[in-house]
């Protein structure tokens, strides 16, 4: 499960507040890339960890049926690693659950049980505003905010995970990979007893290094924790972008997010230098890796981090663009879902 392109902090070497989130992520869930990679900034690796483990791990939706919803999630935004993750932990409930009819390594699962069926459904909705399921979602108003909240902390993970991760959670050798379905099982009864594992409502809240408004996380009324996760998260991302990322940057992200629907993004490269043709041409590099990750993260590739770090740029500043542009555009999608 390798980081590309950035150096995350290994748990062997974590000091601090790092160290700290890697013994509690040890405890509620694994210290993986989708929170590793966020190392270089350890306030953002704990917001990440805090909406995740909130969501995820504690509430009274069904750990399956959220894992349904991050896999959907992944699906549209092509996001094959964390598609075939949470895969595996479907997988692995099929004894409790039976969910499970077929999972295409990439691609899309289908489900026996409806009801998990109709959240698949669901999520794969999320990133169309005004598709008619949004409107006559499968969970009730009072499971909502634990729904809505999954969806949305996958739309950012997928983004980041996207720039950053390999395709896969299990990097087999090519000709090793009619083995796959065989290391799923092995590793089965391990998974298992991960996402068994439950938090305490709250219990996450206390990494957080900025409050922020939880009056403002308007899909979450009813659920204050879950409120307070997501708003401390946004602050404390824009507390660091006000550091890394120039204003005109920021400007730049948030007026091609503005723009979009939840739509694919055009083939090429044209449509994303008309979005930051504006910008200082210094400042190009930063806005082209905000407006893609925010858009079309699966198309970053290195060259696009090379160039922003030929700006000075280092892990920090390269994880807090593409932090600031993966929450610009989960905060659009949250526009329509609410």
């Amino acid at each position: 499960m390798a980081v590309n392109h950035i150096r995350p902090v290994s748990p062997a070497a974590a000091s601090g507040k790092v160290a700290e989130v890697y013994r509690r992520l040890r405890k509620d869930f694994l210290v993986v890339p989708p929170f590793s990679l966020h190392s270089p900034m350890p306030d953002i690796l704990a917001g990440v960890a805090c909406v995740c483990c909130e969501t995820l791990c504690s509430g009274r939706v069904p750990r399956s049926l959220k894992e349904v919803v991050a896999t959907g999630v992944s699906e549209v935004n092509l996001c094959p690693f964390c598609i075939e993750a949470h895969a595996l932990s479907i997988d692995a409930l099929v004894p409790a659950a039976g969910l499970i009819e077929e999972v295409v390594r990439g691609g899309r699962i289908a489900l026996v049980d409806a009801s998990a069926q109709s959240y698949l459904e669901w999520a794969r909705a999320t990133r169309t505003q005004g598709h008619a399921l949004l409107s006559a979602p499968p969970f009730s108003s009072e499971e909502a905010p634990e729904v809505i909240g999954t969806a949305l902390a996958f739309h950012y993970i997928n983004r980041m995970v996207s720039v950053f991760a390999d395709d896969s959670p299990l990097p087999l050798p090519k000709a090793l990979g009619p083995l796959a379905g065989l290391v799923r099982k092995l590793g089965a009864p391990f998974i298992e007893r991960v996402v068994a594992r439950k938090s305490s409502p709250g219990s996450w809240l206390d990494v957080l290094s900025h409050k922020g408004d939880p009056e403002s996380v308007g899909w979450a009324r009813g659920n204050p924790t879950l409120a307070c996760a997501f708003a401390g998260f946004e602050a404390t991302v824009e507390a660091a972008a006000a550091r890394f990322v120039p204003a005109e940057v920021r400007a730049a992200v948030s007026a091609a997010v503005s723009k979009w629907n939840g739509e694919e993004a055009p083939m090429g490269r044209a449509w994303v230098e008309q979005s930051v043709s504006a910008v200082e041409p210094a400042l190009r590099p930063a806005a082209t890796l905000g407006v893609l990750t925010a858009l079309a993260a699966y198309r970053v590739d290195g060259s696009d981090i090379d160039c922003y770090r030929k700006t000075g740029a280092g892990d920090e500043a390269v994880i807090v663009v593409t932090s600031w542009s993966s929450l610009r555009a989960t905060k659009r999608i949250a526009e329509w879902i609410q």
